[in-house]
C-alpha cells in the first residue's frame, strides 16, 4: 500500500492526537458531578476519529485502502454532531430536557446512516459512488451522495442551529469568564458548520478535500485557548437559569469545589466574590463568618463599615440527579426587620409594664370605693384609666408613624407650631408660644404637627418644677425691684407661671426650647426610649415618637440646654 505526504496530513494529526489525548486526561479527571464532562469526553474522541481517520485516508493512494479509512472516519462523523448538541445541553443546565426516549431517538439517524456507509456499495443511499482523483500532486477520495446523506445533513444542521441558539443566549447573559468559554464554543463549531455547507454545496475551492475535517484544526485553537484561558470543562455554568439577575438579594452559585461560579448584580455589590475565587475569601469576610457553607436558612451578623447588619443565607444544593454539582447561597439583609422585631419585644416589655400599674391602681381603687363608697377611690380609678388611655394613644402613635407613607410637601414651620399650640393649649395647658424666625420645610404635615405637638406638652407637663419660674414666683410672693406682679406670673385659680416655649429656625433646621426645669446630663441618652418618662403621669412615649419622626423625615435630633436653664432640642434638616 504506497503512502503520499499532503500539506493536510501534519495538522490533522496533531489536532486528532491533541483531542484524543485530551480526552483521556479529562477521563482521569472525571467524577460523576461533571455532566458535561461526561459528555465532553465521547465527543473529544469522535472529533479525534473523524480528523486521524481522514489524516490516514490521505496518507494512503489506493482506492480501497481510502475507502477503508474513510469508513473508519465516519464513525466519528456520524456521531460527533448528536454528542456536541448533548454537550451543550449540559453545558447550559438543560440536558434534564431529554430523556432517554428523546436520546434513542436522536441517535437513530446517526446509527442508520452509519450501517448503510459501512455496507456501501452493496447500499448506495449513502454514497452513490467513489474514485480517486489527482488533486494538486496528490490523490484523495471523491464520493458521490445519494438522498440519506441530504437527509443526514439536515439532521446535522438542525442540531447545530438549536445548540448555537441556546450558546448565543448565553453569551448575552453570561457573565464574563462565560462569555469568553461561549464564545470559544460558538467559534469552534461555527468554522466546521460553514465548511460542511461549502463542501456540500458543490462550491468547494478544493474538490475531495473533506472541509469540515480540516475546519476541526480551528475547533482544536478555540478549545485550547478556552481551555487555557477560560477553565473550559473546569468551571461551568450551574443553576444560574433558576436565579433570577434582578433579585434584590445577593445570590450567588458556588461548584462542587466552594468556587464562585457567578453571581448576581446584588451579590457582586455585597462582596468582591471574582468568578473562580473560593467562596471563603469572598464571602467569609462579607458575612462575617462561614455561615454560607451551612445547609438551609439561619442568620449570621457582620460589621460594615462599623455598622452592625444581620443577613438571612440561604444555602440550597444543587443536583442534578444523584450527584451533586454545587449550592446557591441566597442572601438578604435583614438588618432593619431584625431592628422591628426588637423594637417590638421593647414594646411589648414597656406595654406589659406600663399598662399594669395603672391597671393594678384601678383595680385596687376600685375595690376601695366599693367597700367604703368613698368617691375620691373612684377619681383615681378615673385617673389610672385615662392613664392608660393616654398610654394606648401613643403606642398606637408609634406603630402607625413607623409604617406611615410621607407625603411631604413644602411646609411652614412658624404655622405648624402655632397650630400644634392651639391643639395642646386645648387641654388647658399652663405655657406660652413664641415663633421666631421661620422657614420652609420638606415634611409630611401631619408628622410634623405630631412632632411638634409632643414636644410642647412634654415641655408644659414637665416645666411645674423649673427653678426659673420658681424664682419669678418667689420674686412676686416677696415684691420685686424689678416691678414683677402676680398678675405677670401667677395665674388667676393661683397657678404657677406659664413654661415659655420657643420654636426657632437655624441655620440647617429648627430648634424647640423651654424654660423648664431641663434634662440633666445623664438622663439625656434615655429621654428617647420607649416607655422612659420622670413623670408620674407621663406615657414615657411622646420623645420617642419625636425621633421617629424626625428619622422618617431622614432629619437628626440633639438634646441640649436651652439659654434659660431648660431643655433644647435642635433638628438638623440638610
Amino acid at each position: 500500500m504506497a503512502l503520499q505526504a499532503t500539506p493536510y496530513t501534519l495538522p490533522l494529526v496533531v489536532c486528532g492526537f491533541a483531542f484524543a489525548v485530551f480526552a483521556v486526561h479529562l477521563a482521569r479527571q472525571w467524577n460523576e458531578q461533571s455532566r458535561d464532562v461526561q459528555y465532553a469526553i465521547p465527543l473529544l474522541l469522535a472529533t479525534a476519529v473523524w480528523m486521524l481517520g481522514y489524516a490516514a485516508e490521505l496518507s494512503v493512494t489506493t482506492t480501497d485502502a481510502q475507502l477503508l479509512f474513510a469508513k473508519i472516519e465516519y464513525a466519528g462523523n456520524v456521531t460527533a454532531p448528536l454528542l456536541w448538541f448533548t454537550f451543550v445541553l449540559s453545558y447550559l443546565g438543560y440536558d434534564d430536557l431529554l430523556d432517554r426516549r428523546w436520546r434513542l431517538a436522536l441517535a437513530v439517524p446517526p446509527v442508520v446512516t452509519y450501517a448503510l456507509v459501512v455496507t456501501y456499495p452493496a447500499t448506495t443511499l449513502v454514497w452513490t459512488s467513489t474514485e480517486t482523483i489527482s488533486k494538486g500532486g496528490f490523490v484523495a477520495l471523491h464520493t458521490g451522495h445519494g438522498p440519506v446523506f441530504y437527509a443526514f445533513m439536515v439532521y446535522i444542521y438542525a442540531l447545530v442551529a438549536v445548540s448555537m441558539w441556546l450558546l448565543a443566549r448565553r453569551l448575552a447573559a453570561g457573565a464574563s469568564i462565560y462569555r469568553r468559554q461561549t464564545t470559544g464554543l460558538l467559534v469552534g463549531a461555527f468554522v466546521p458548520a460553514v465548511a460542511g455547507l461549502v463542501y456540500i454545496s458543490g462550491a468547494n475551492p478544493f474538490p475531495a478535500v473533506n472541509l469540515p475535517a480540516l475546519a476541526f484544526i480551528v475547533t482544536a485553537g478555540a478549545v485550547a485557548w478556552s481551555v487555557a484561558r477560560n477553565e473550559l470543562f473546569r468551571l461551568a455554568p450551574v443553576a444560574w437559569e433558576t436565579v433570577v439577575q434582578e433579585f434584590d438579594s445577593a445570590v450567588f452559585v458556588l461548584d462542587d469545589a466552594d468556587r464562585v461560579v457567578t453571581a448576581n448584580p446584588a451579590g457582586r455589590e455585597l462582596a468582591a466574590a471574582a468568578v473562580g475565587a473560593h467562596a471563603g475569601e469572598a464571602l467569609t469576610p462579607a458575612l462575617g463568618g462561614d455561615c454560607w457553607r451551612r445547609s438551609g436558612q439561619h442568620e449570621c451578623d457582620a460589621f460594615r463599615d462599623g455598622e452592625r447588619h444581620v443577613f438571612e443565607v440561604s444555602v440550597a444544593s444543587v443536583e442534578r440527579g444523584t450527584s451533586r454539582l454545587g449550592r446557591t447561597v441566597t442572601v438578604r439583609d435583614v438588618t432593619e426587620r431584625h431592628a422591628r422585631e426588637q423594637r417590638l419585644e421593647e414594646f411589648a416589655n414597656v406595654v406589659s409594664h406600663d399598662l399594669r400599674n395603672p391597671l393594678n391602681v384601678a383595680k385596687g381603687n376600685l375595690e376601695l370605693g366599693r367597700e367604703r363608697g368613698d368617691d375620691d377611690h373612684f377619681e383615681e380609678t378615673a385617673d389610672a384609666l385615662d392613664r392608660m388611655e393616654r398610654i394606648i394613644d401613643d403606642l398606637l402613635t408609634l406603630a402607625r408613624e413607623e409604617r406611615a407613607e410621607r407625603d411631604h410637601a413644602t411646609v411652614s414651620l412658624a404655622a405648624t407650631a402655632r397650630t400644634a399650640w392651639q391643639l395642646v393649649d386645648a387641654t388647658d395647658a399652663n405655657g406660652t408660644l413664641e415663633v421666631g424666625g421661620d422657614r420652609e420645610l420638606a415634611a409630611d404635615e401631619t408628622a410634623l404637627l405630631r412632632l411638634l405637638e409632643n414636644l410642647f406638652r412634654n415641655a408644659v407637663e414637665h416645666g411645674s418644677a423649673s427653678p426659673a419660674l420658681q424664682a419669678r414666683q418667689d420674686a412676686v410672693e416677696h415684691g420685686s425691684p424689678d416691678g414683677l406682679t402676680a398678675s405677670d406670673d401667677v395665674a388667676a385659680d393661683g397657678s404657677h407661671s406659664a413654661v415659655a416655649v420657643r420654636v426657632g429656625a437655624t441655620e440647617d433646621g429648627f430648634f424647640v426650647a423651654d424654660d423648664g426645669p431641663g434634662i440633666p446630663m445623664d438622663e439625656r441618652e434615655q429621654v428617647f426610649d420607649r416607655g422612659y418618662t420622670t413623670n408620674d403621669e407621663g406615657t414615657g412615649f411622646g420623645l420617642a415618637i419625636v425621633e421617629q419622626i424626625a428619622g422618617a423625615h431622614d432629619w437628626t435630633v440633639a438634646l441640649a440646654e436651652s439659654e434659660d436653664g431648660g431643655a433644647r432640642f435642635e433638628f438638623t434638616v440638610e
